[in-house]
């Protein structure tokens, strides 16, 4: 459980130097460009020097490789987070609360990506981290506890 608690907070430490490497380089999406760094034009990165809009279509289809690619970068530690503190927990409720935060943070992600609307999905995304951080610690305190009380 404290391994996972160690890949969760790694997760979130690269998750958030690649979104601020991708600020510099313009390649987040085009409503970011209000919230990142000012002179820098966010469009995906699709938009060359000369260039005013993207071609038809490209900048959808960019949207929703985005969202399946967050997905399959989050998703998986979610259910590993969840499947081991659930193992663990020594709270059930605590458990659930996590993991009813984390599903309603990634699908609120999902919906404001496809949206595009920004700070909305930075904040589901926030609501998601939450919930697995939730989850991990209520996994760690259950995995810790019987040792600490042998001690």
């Amino acid at each position: 459980v404290s391994t996972q608690s160690t890949w969760v907070m790694k997760f979130i430490v690269a998750t958030f130097i690649q979104g601020k490497n991708k600020f510099v380089s313009g390649a987040r999406a085009p409503e970011d460009g209000k919230h990142g760094p000012r002179g820098v034009t966010q469009t995906f990165g699709i938009i060359q020097a000369g260039e005013e809009k993207p071609r038809r279509g490209l900048e959808k289809e960019m949207r929703w490789n985005r969202i399946v690619m967050n997905d399959l970068e989050s998703l998986p530690f979610g259910l590993i987070v969840a499947w081991g503190s659930m193992l663990c927990s020594p709270s059930a409720c605590v458990h659930l609360i996590g993991l009813g935060v984390y599903t309603t943070g990634r699908l609120l992600h999902t919906i404001f990506y496809a949206s595009a609307l920004m700070p909305h999905r930075a904040l589901a995304f926030a609501v998601g981290i939450l919930g697995m951080l939730t989850m991990a610690v209520n996994g760690t305190v259950g995995a810790v506890s019987p040792i600490l009380h042998r001690l």
